[in-house]
């Protein structure tokens, strides 16, 4: 039996009020936790002991570039000029449930062939919390 998809949406913002859509066609958020090794020669029987580090998250976005995309713009824009953005991830297309925070854009690339599509592979990687969407 098949199972319909959610129609997730990406979001980004230069100011975190006026949002554009990111018309991608693959999308990932990434969270992780740093766990550190804290094992001393006192610990317990030789066995390792460990605390939770610094949590880092990012999202990584395929798109298919279209001439005037303004999310492409301004995302490529926070990229050249070196500014944060803010990013809003909908895995399920609204602003019920999902994710948002502040960005900093680690790589815009563009490639394709010749005769074929051209594409944008995006790195965002998260610049403080990643919260709740408000």
């Amino acid at each position: 039996m098949a199972q319909s998809a959610y129609k997730k949406q990406i979001l980004v913002s230069s100011d975190n009020s006026t949002w554009v859509e990111v018309e991608a066609t693959s999308v990932s958020l990434n969270q992780g936790t740093e766990v550190l090794d804290a094992t001393t020669f006192a610990s317990a029987e030789g066995w390792r002991s460990r605390v939770m580090g610094i949590i880092d998250w990012s999202i990584s976005i395929e798109a298919i570039f279209t001439p005037g995309n303004t999310a492409l713009s301004t995302i490529k824009t926070a990229n050249t000029s070196r500014t944060t953005l803010y990013v809003r991830y909908l895995p399920d297309g609204t602003n019920t449930y999902g994710s948002q925070g502040q960005v900093v854009i680690e790589s815009f690339n563009m490639s394709g062939d010749v005769s074929g599509l051209e594409t944008v592979s995006i790195s965002m990687q998260g610049n403080g919390a990643l919260g709740d969407v408000s």
